[in-house]
């Protein structure tokens, strides 16, 4: 198991860059650049707290495995809670930004 991990590991990271430069380029890079100076130092404080959201849901969904089983590790889970949220973003047909 662990080998086939470690061959999709880099076909993943390409999957992501690529599903990341289409998301930019259909939201539109300077869509983003506008809306992010337009909030100036709030921005960086909603990245903050979109950070901290996903990792408290992260801590708790690690806590709710039950006693006795193998429980992954908090940065697999969180990769996995950032693949589902992102997931939910594009089956939704949701806008990224506005």
């Amino acid at each position: 198991m662990k080998r086939t991990l470690h061959y999709l590991r880099p076909l993943a990271l390409i999957v992501s860059l690529a599903l990341f430069v289409y998301a930019l380029r259909r939201a539109g890079i300077t869509t983003i650049l506008d809306a992010a100076q337009a909030l100036g130092a709030g921005f960086v404080l909603l990245i903050l707290l979109s950070g901290l959201r996903h990792a408290l849901r992260t801590a708790a969904w690690h806590a709710s495995i039950e006693p006795g089983i193998e429980r992954p590790g908090l940065l697999n889970l969180f990769g996995l809670r950032l693949v589902g949220e992102g997931l939910n973003v594009v089956y939704s047909g949701r806008s990224i930004v506005g």
